[in-house]
Parts: C-alpha cells; structure tokens; sequence
C-alpha cells in the first residue's frame, strides 16, 4: 500500500533469518522493495574478510533490523555504529527504543511488526516519528487493511507468510 496511491502496490519487503537465505535469493534481491537481516547476523557478516565482492555489496543494500530485547546497549550502538559505516543506510525498528537508537545513528527507519501499527493515527503517528514505512499490524483483515489510509510517500507493508514471532522472554517459561 502506498500512500501516496492506493492502487498502487509498495512492491515486496523480505526478512531474511540468515545469511544463507539470504544468498540463496541472490538473483530475486534486484526485485524486492527492500530486505533485512538481524543486525546480530549482519555485523557477523561485515567481520568476514572472505565474502565476495557480491555478497558484500547484497549487505551494504540491506536493512538491519535492530533487535526487539537488548540487555547491552552499547554493544547495540557499536554494532549500528559498524553497519552503518559499512554502508547500510536502513534500519527495521520494532520498537520505540530501536527508533530512538535509529535515529542517533542516523539511519532512515521502517516500523516493524512489534509497533503493530493498527490504524491510519497509528501509522501517521509512526511518521511523525521520522518513520518512513512501516509493517501493518497482523492482525488486520483485508477489509480493515483496504480502509487505512497512510500518509503521502509512507509505504505500508502487510506480514505475508513466514513464522512470526508470538512472545519475547529473557527466560524459558517451561524450564523455569
């Protein structure tokens, strides 16, 4: 959904949960809106002297999703320190301390499921925060996702397919 026309689609947006998948969709990346990869995975990644030439420039194209829990701040902000001076310019926050620790770093930022943005308040507030897309909330129905109306150049995405995560927890809820 694009704000700017309705009819118009946004085009695709892809998590991908590794580097692996990542790579393997080399030839459909070109195609996509844009995709991500955990910042955990991609600083991994910066570090490996020995990717291609290919694989690097996959990396400086992608979104780093800041991550939804951090028991060390610092090490986040070091970590969005690197990728951004790789080259990453994108961040994927699912929560307004990520925005906050987004903006500090200066990247453009994209809502992510955990905002669950549920109506047209909700994502023009999103804007306000300096968002510049963001990830509808999953549980809209079509009808419901057909009735909002985003602000003028914000792009809209709807969770598609794939697992999404149910709960956060720091402990096993069945171990302890």
């Amino acid at each position: 959904l694009n704000g700017a026309d309705k009819n118009k689609s946004a085009g695709s947006f892809v998590r991908f949960a590794n580097l692996m998948q990542c790579f393997a969709a080399d030839e459909l990346l070109d195609s996509l809106s844009g995709y991500s990869l955990p910042l955990n995975i991609l600083v991994s990644a910066l570090k490996n002297k020995g990717l291609t030439k290919r694989q690097g420039l996959i990396l400086k194209n992608s979104v780093v999703e800041i991550p939804r829990s951090m028991f060390n701040e610092q090490k986040v902000i070091n970590d969005l320190k690197l990728v951004k001076n790789s080259g990453v310019k994108k961040a994927v926050c699912s929560n307004l301390a990520a925005v906050s620790l987004a903006q500090s770093q200066g990247f453009e930022m994209m809502g992510g499921f955990g905002l669950n943005l549920f109506n047209s308040f909700a994502i023009e507030r999103a804007k306000k925060l300096g968002l510049s897309s963001a990830l509808i909330s999953t549980e809209l129905s079509l009808s419901e996702i057909n009735n909002l109306c985003p602000p003028e150049d914000f792009n809209v995405f709807s969770f598609c397919y794939g697992r999404q995560p149910l709960m956060l927890t720091r402990n096993c809820p069945v171990k302890n």
